[in-house]
């Protein structure tokens, strides 16, 4: 049963949680997301459009006006992180009462007529609709807490499919939200593919038509900022991002290939295109990134080694025989790590602990230029 922040084991089994359990449960956390958001954020009648709303406001565009949260919270991503998932871990138990007392509401159901009691049907009705209330306004919680978590997403998305209807509205909007603020995660991307599937299957469009809309004239926005500034990494970013959003991949291709080709791009956008491949599992593209931020940072051992890595990890995936290339990486690196740390040994980190660790590296783990390389100086 929940327990303030955590949750309690019981001696004896319980059938099933009381009202009360379920009010004190509603009120502490109610308290406890003033403190955090803001009150009347999330309350049982929120839509979950709203939520969103305030999501975009507060965490995508930090604009505080009218806040009444703690902004610490909001720039804290490990305390969202681990509020969200208290707060998730509760609504999964919650949403697991859901399935045990619809099943006794079955199998209530099926008895015969001498032995069913309306009443009791009645009675786990109500339980159940009580719950079902309560888990939703649990994982809306998690979910404003921490709107970037896969926990907090998946289990309130899998729940809301779940309800007969399924909520396929209020599902894509808490996906395509996370996506906005995490757009190049493969499992979100996934999440948003799959519920596109279902929403076609329902005879509905991809998308619900006001967010289309949205996308499409911010989209339309940001190409023309692009054009107007195509040495401007971040437009490119914010382009490449809402074309992600809506599924556009070979266009994010494009926008990413031409920054890259760019003998302009700093380090920050080829490093923010890396590491878009690597959620991505685009590992071709990745490489390639990772080539260029080379070119760019010559003395830096970081880029040497995570391209050795990616080199290695590449070989092992598709076999295609990059072992010589990530060793002639790896050897840059541990030459520029060794340089470095010769001039600043107190103030830098000495990449060669990294290596005895990184999986990335297992195959090349009984080649004797690699254990040479990982042994050090």
């Amino acid at each position: 049963t929940p327990h303030g922040i955590i949750m309690k084991i019981n001696r004896e089994k319980l059938t099933e949680l009381s009202e009360d359990i379920v009010k004190r449960d509603h009120e502490f956390w109610s308290r406890y997301a003033e403190r955090l958001i803001g009150t009347n954020v999330v309350t049982y009648d929120t839509p979950v459009t709203n939520i969103a709303n305030f999501i975009e406001k507060v965490y995508l565009e930090h604009n505080f006006s009218g806040f009444k949260g703690d902004r610490k919270f909001v720039r804290d991503d490990q305390a969202q992180k681990a509020f969200s998932k208290l707060r998730s871990s509760i609504g999964g138990i919650y949403a697991w009462r859901v399935g045990e007392v619809t099943q006794q509401v079955i199998a209530a159901q099926q008895k015969p007529p001498g032995q069913r009691s309306q009443e009791e049907i009645n009675r786990l009705m109500a339980v159940r609709e009580r719950m079902i209330k309560e888990t939703d306004f649990t994982f809306r919680q998690a979910f404003a807490f921490c709107p970037y978590s896969p926990e907090a997403v998946f289990r309130y998305s899998q729940f809301l499919l779940q309800m007969n209807p399924p909520r396929l509205d209020d599902a894509w909007i808490v996906a395509t939200t996370c996506l906005k603020l995490d757009p190049y995660n493969g499992s979100v991307i996934g999440l948003v593919e799959n519920l596109k599937t279902y929403r076609k299957q329902a005879g509905l469009p991809a998308q619900p038509a006001p967010q289309q809309n949205k996308m499409e004239e911010q989209l339309k926005q940001m190409e023309q900022e692009y054009r107007r500034q195509p040495t401007n990494f971040q437009a490119a970013v914010n382009l490449a991002s809402v074309c992600m959003q809506m599924g556009k991949t070979d266009q994010v291709h494009q926008i990413f290939d031409k920054s890259l080709a760019n003998p302009q791009i700093n380090e920050q956008a080829v490093i923010f295109i890396a590491t878009a491949y690597r959620d991505m599992a685009d590992f071709p593209r990745l490489e390639r990134a990772l080539e260029r931020l080379v070119q760019i940072t010559p003395g830096s051992p970081e880029a040497w080694f995570d391209l050795a890595a990616l080199k290695a990890s590449v070989s092992e995936i598709n076999k295609q025989g990059k072992t010589a290339d990530a060793l002639k990486a790896l050897r840059r690196s541990m030459e520029l790590n060794d340089q470095r740390r010769a001039t600043n040994a107190p103030a830098s980190s000495n990449l060669v602990f990294l290596i005895k660790n990184d999986a990335r590296f297992n195959l090349l783990r009984t080649n004797a230029e690699f254990q040479k390389l990982a042994g050090g100086k």
